[in-house]
């Protein structure tokens, strides 16, 4: 039996920003580029919100780890 792509969502920063990446199950990737730590947070609301962030597979650096696992359990 084959097995099923996971979705992923990626934090992580670099100079352009905070980046939040988001690998779709047929591997396309969508990138959104942050100034800050709330506009990030207010991007992953939407995935707390409607209950999907169990569908993703989360790769969160070391910097953001607390922040975004804090954010989300909340």
């Amino acid at each position: 039996m084959d097995k099923i792509p996971k979705k992923s969502l990626s934090v992580f920063r670099t100079d352009e920003g905070i980046i939040v990446e988001r690998e779709n199950e047929f591997g396309t990737a969508f990138k959104k580029v942050f100034e800050s730590e709330t506009g990030m947070l207010e991007y992953l609301d939407v995935y707390k919100s409607t209950d999907t962030i169990a569908d993703y597979q989360l790769h969160v650096s070391e910097e953001f780890w607390s922040l975004v696992i804090n954010h989300i359990n909340s």
